[in-house]
């Protein structure tokens, strides 16, 4: 945990229960996920013409919650292994567990504009939230491109 303190405040401050970092193993690397997460269309769309005071986090924690519970990635057990965008390159997935205090808004390079992918922690299904210019996009898929 002391490698990368700045990352694990963070997740926890946004509300997840950091458990350590995930071995490599036969996981897909973050930057894999990344790419395969950068290619694939989005399943929803938070759209906010007036961006400045986008008040409904929480429909987008709940969207994005649903999403994640129903292709897999969280687990029985409330884990998923995450990675945020802005944490550098070479950061392993981070092993968490849901709590209720989730905040998608700070789970990304800047507060307020979530980004970021999450896996089961088998490494076969992704689930994230992107930030684009008119609102947030969700994006769920195979962990890996084929």
């Amino acid at each position: 945990m002391r490698e990368h303190p700045d990352l694990w405040r963070m997740l926890s401050e946004a509300g997840l229960e950091v458990l350590g970092f995930a071995s490599a193993g036969e996981l897909p690397s973050p930057t894999q996920v990344w790419s395969a997460f950068a290619s694939s269309q989005p399943e929803t769309v938070f759209s906010d013409p007036d961006d400045e005071q986008f008040t409904r986090y929480g429909d987008l924690r709940d969207a994005w919650l649903g999403a994640a519970r129903k292709s897999g990635v969280i687990d029985a057990n409330q884990e998923f292994l995450i990675s945020v965008e802005g944490s550098g390159g070479g950061v392993p997935w981070s092993h968490v567990k849901l709590t209720d205090r989730l905040s998608v808004e700070q789970l990304g390079a800047y507060p307020g504009h979530p980004s970021f992918v999450a896996i089961d922690r088998t490494g076969t299904q992704m689930c994230g939230i992107d930030t684009e210019e008119h609102g947030f996009w969700i994006i769920v898929g195979p962990a890996r491109r084929h």
